[in-house]
């Protein structure tokens, strides 16, 4: 089976032009800002997703709790 997923191992090292255009410190830094003032913004969705796992999981042992002690 041939693999869909071309991995450059041997990737030739960027010149200093495509380098410099991806330096832009001032974007950076305004992120940094934004994380700094209002932390729960950023990490909100990742907390939700936990929330519905950890719901998840509860039912599920809740569930099997009852047909356990069911039977």
């Amino acid at each position: 089976m041939e693999s869909k997923y071309k991995i450059n191992v041997n990737k030739p090292m960027p010149s200093d032009e495509e380098i410099n255009q991806k330096k832009d410190f001032s974007r950076l830094m305004n992120t940094y800002e934004e994380v700094h003032k209002n932390p729960h913004k950023f990490m909100n969705n990742r907390h939700k997703k936990m929330k519905y796992i950890m719901a998840i999981v509860v039912i599920i042992a809740v569930a099997l709790a009852l047909y356990v002690s069911g039977s």
